[in-house]
């Protein structure tokens, strides 16, 4: 998807017409303070106001914003009828409203989807030794990962992983080629995301990530001794 950058003196005023064609109704993401005080956020509402978008203000966001902090952003813009985001204010306004923006965009998405995901996960890992099948559960799992990314508020982190870090990726698909039990062990992990966001046990979703972004760096000596041959000058 194409980025348009618009960097100028009172560019919010000047790009009102390219705001308004986003939607009808916009949820503005911003913090509780900086955007009032340096007058960001008057500055837009008097853009949308004058090309009659509707709006509504979600204005929680703090540091390195929590997963209850961006559902609850995502609730409102649902339950007020919101088409579209605007991030207003730092880094972490930003980071929180592109997940926002995509839950409410997947708004129909929850538990369901992600199961489903899991249980093609595990039929997968039953005949993960062929490339292709890794190749696969490889898609499957990028897929499971930006969902619980987006609903963390940390999106922008899988994306520079992804589009940044080329030989991350490379990494990441061979540890896929392992036994099929180790398999079942990282099936089981997502398992548990999945069940922690369910019981909307933040804390535990949050311990259960943390743990596993590391996981795939465990096991590294047997992926060599199996596949000896994506990997070069290692004694």
């Amino acid at each position: 998807m194409l980025t348009k950058v618009i960097n100028e003196e009172f560019s919010v005023l000047h790009s009102s017409k390219e705001i308004a064609r986003q939607g009808r109704k916009a949820l503005i993401i911003t913090g509780r303070f900086s955007a009032k005080r340096n007058g960001a956020l008057m500055e837009l509402q008097k853009v949308l106001q004058d090309t009659g978008t509707e709006y509504v203000i979600y204005d929680k966001i703090e540091e390195n914003p929590s997963v209850e902090t961006i559902m609850e952003a995502r609730d409102l813009g649902i339950g007020k009828g919101a088409d579209f985001c605007i991030g207003l204010g730092g880094g972490s306004p930003m980071d929180a409203a592109k997940a926002v923006a995509i839950l409410l965009f997947h708004s129909d998405r929850g538990a369901d989807y992600l199961y489903e995901n899991l249980a093609k996960q595990q039929e997968l890992s039953e005949n993960i030794s062929h490339e292709k099948f890794a190749a696969d559960y490889f898609r499957l799992d990028n897929e499971f990962h930006r969902y619980i990314y987006s609903l963390a508020g940390k999106e922008g982190i899988l994306q520079i992983l992804n589009a940044d870090q080329p030989n991350f990726q490379r990494y990441r698909f061979i540890t896929f080629l392992r036994q099929d039990e180790e398999l079942k062990r990282l099936n089981l992990v997502h398992t548990n995301m999945v069940k922690a966001l369910v019981e909307n046990d933040y804390q535990a979703l949050r311990d259960i990530v943390y743990e596993h972004n590391y996981s795939g760096f465990r096991g590294i000596d047997k992926v060599i001794e199996t596949h000896p041959e994506y990997f070069m000058n290692i004694k």
